[in-house]
């Protein structure tokens, strides 16, 4: 079975969304065309605000489900999963009894074109708004998978470097990196955890589970200097005042927020911390 990212799956469920609309869309556009001028003045005026409301109705609608299956999809565990998961099993009943329904009322001829004209494509613009919604999620995922991924990257290659540099801290770079992976991309981040400079620079720290709140003192205290120094060696360049800012204000993200705050018994606290001092 064809397995892709689930990104990837948020943009198929556009896809479906917006073929479904334009086509219920297009049925709309020809039976409003069919019955235009062909009855009373009222009934042509009338139209388009039966389609809007139509549309305003079913917008509001499909919002709240665009979001419902976007946090679903991306609250799958797997990295990968099927592509014909965009639906839930909800979803595709739903889907196939408006199928059934749609083609029930057209071959049956219960109803007029003129309710086919307003409905359809007040139907039609909202389910092919929703699939573009959806077309944007997919968008400002990927730039935020790109974003994170490049800020992943660049603190592994400044974090190896502060090995041999000590104006750059590598242990908070690497944290950095390990929350910006563990957020954008599995792979990656998996890749991370088997790296040497993982184990020896980082695993340390995460085994405790997070780090002890003096701890986290020394290490804001520590890298707050060094980084001041580098940003007073490097203040003739804004590219480079730019990036030690983008990256201290990722550091203090992740030092509140990423990475917990554990409580040790007295002793081990002052091992570990007497090294995070130092």
């Amino acid at each position: 079975m064809l397995r892709i990212p689930k990104r990837g799956l948020v943009l198929t469920a556009g896809i479906v969304w917006l073929a479904a609309g334009v086509n219920i869309l297009r049925i709309g556009i020809m039976s409003a065309i069919a019955v235009w001028g062909k009855g009373e003045r009222w009934r042509d005026i009338l139209l388009p605000i039966f389609a809007l409301l139509i549309l305003i109705g079913f917008s509001l609608m499909f919002y709240r489900t665009v979001t419902r299956h976007v946090t679903r999809i991306m609250g799958y565990r797997d990295e990968k999963v099927s592509i014909f998961r965009f639906f839930d099993l909800k979803g595709y009943l739903m889907m196939a009894f408006m199928m059934a329904l749609g083609i029930l009322l057209r071959r049956g001829d219960f109803l007029p074109d003129y309710f086919f004209a307003f409905f359809y494509t007040g139907l039609g613009s909202a389910l092919s708004l929703a699939g573009l919604r959806f077309g944007v999620r997919f968008f400002r995922l990927t730039l935020r998978q790109i974003f994170l991924i490049t800020i992943g990257l660049l603190s592994v290659a400044l974090g190896t470097l502060g090995i041999f540099l000590p104006i750059l801290p590598t242990v908070p770079l690497y944290l950095l990196a390990g929350a910006s992976f563990l957020s954008s991309s599995e792979g990656l981040y998996r890749r991370f955890q088997k790296s040497r400079l993982y184990r020896r620079y980082l695993q340390p720290y995460l085994d405790r589970g997070g780090l002890t709140r003096r701890a986290k003192l020394c290490l804001i205290l520590f890298v707050t200097l060094q980084i001041v120094i580098a940003a007073v060696l490097v203040r003739k360049s804004m590219v480079g005042l730019i990036i030690l800012g983008v990256l201290y204000l990722g550091f203090l993200i992740s030092m509140l927020l990423v990475v917990k705050t554990v409580s040790l018994t007295e002793d081990r606290e002052e091992t570990k911390e007497d090294s995070t001092c130092t």
